[in-house]
């Protein structure tokens, strides 16, 4: 989902009434900000149950190695994905 320009515009024009001392625009702004944040934590919070899912399906194969190694795995792991997903 991304932001209609309009709307970016519109939270840029906000954010700038803000700081320059209009309180008021906090009312206005946090609804255009709301939908976009909670998207953004949700994203988050998949990203980091996939992480917790990786290193719990590598732990018990890598009893012979140290942490590092499995931090080395997960790291590995997610460079694949990243670029995978880049085409």
């Amino acid at each position: 989902m991304t932001t209609p320009p309009s709307t970016r515009q519109e939270v840029t024009q906000l954010l700038g009434d803000w700081s320059g001392g209009d309180e008021g625009t906090l009312e206005k702004l946090f609804p255009l900000v709301q939908r976009e944040l909670h998207r953004l934590a949700h994203q988050r919070q998949r990203e980091v149950s996939r992480t917790v899912r990786e290193i719990l399906f590598l732990a018990p194969r890598l009893h012979d190695h140290s942490l590092s190694s499995l931090g080395e795995k997960v790291l590995h792991l997610k460079y694949q994905r990243v670029f995978s997903a880049r085409g």
